[in-house]
């Protein structure tokens, strides 16, 4: 499998290089179901994410438990704030329900409530947000 540890700390240059490289393997997945993208989100590495995403990696593969690589990147919040706007700006579903329901947006919402600031991302996901009974 293609991995994040074979991007992590290189230049950009470099970065487009090996991607381009594995073009065919970005989307493989780990024991997990976790992408080199999911693994990227994880690290908070925004800038492997945006050359991967370049490269043609899938954005909304989906990990053993349905969470699409945006869902992982608002899990963090609020260090990952970045690595959220980052993967918006690409096209990424903020409805992208996981295998129990909830979606990205949700989870921002409640993180929201926690943290005021993370307020104008919530509204960039959309105006009308249903935070349900329980974010899993």
């Amino acid at each position: 499998m293609f991995s994040y540890d074979a991007l992590r700390g290189r230049e950009r240059r470099e970065l487009v290089e090996l991607a381009a490289e594995h073009t065919g393997r970005l989307d493989e997945k780990d024991v997990d179901g976790k992408t080199v993208v999911h693994c990227a989100v994880d690290a908070n590495d925004v800038e492997v994410v945006e050359v991967l995403l370049e490269s043609g990696a899938a954005m909304e593969a989906r990990d053993r438990w349905g969470n699409t690589a945006l869902w992982r990147a608002v899990y963090q919040l609020p260090e990952s704030v970045d690595m959220v706007t980052a993967l918006l700006d690409a096209g990424a579903d903020p409805d992208a329900a996981n295998n129990h329901g909830a979606t990205p947006r949700q989870l921002a919402a409640k993180y929201a409530d926690e943290y005021p600031a993370l307020g104008e991302l919530v509204r960039r996901m959309g105006e009308s947000v249903d935070v349900g009974d329980e974010v899993a």
